[in-house]
């Protein structure tokens, strides 16, 4: 029986091991009525799947069961950071057109322009989240009126 695998097998592994462990592998491989590759190929690939599972899935026990499931059900009232947050989401409208401020040190904000023509780096219809990413949320967002 060959090892499952997603398809023809055109990657190469190689690792050198003791004659001990080769043996105990062999054996092992034998008992299962594979060949030597197949049972190492079958074996990591258990072992990587596990390993995976292990690190992508949340396991949770039951009092920890309840207060997740308590919080999805009565969550917490907004903060302030998230109330301000929700505020110049709400003021942002299609067709705003915002200049993205760099302060030097790898800080970014957004500004608002005032204009008819401005000449924007970032424009926002519709917005997008992807307009914001590095752009420090929590700034205010200024008017700017271009004369």
């Amino acid at each position: 029986m060959r090892a499952q695998d997603s398809g023809p097998r055109t990657g190469r592994l190689e690792a050198r091991v003791s004659l001990e462990l080769k043996r105990l592998f062999q054996r092992a491989a034998d008992l299962q009525g594979v060949t030597l590759s197949d049972f190492l190929i079958g074996s990591a690939r258990q072992v990587a799947l596990q390993t995976l599972q292990e690190h992508e899935l949340i396991q949770l026990n039951q009092r920890d069961t309840a207060s997740f499931v308590a919080a999805l059900l009565e969550p917490p009232p907004p903060g302030r950071r998230l109330r301000a947050a929700a505020r110049r989401f709400k003021s942002v409208q299609p067709g705003d057109v915002f200049q993205v401020l760099d302060d030097g040190n790898g800080k970014l904000s957004l500004q608002r322009l005032k204009s008819d023509k401005p000449k924007p780096l970032v424009s926002v219809n519709p917005l997008r989240a992807e307009d914001f990413r590095g752009i420090d949320l929590d700034a205010p967002i200024q008017e700017w009126d271009k004369r």
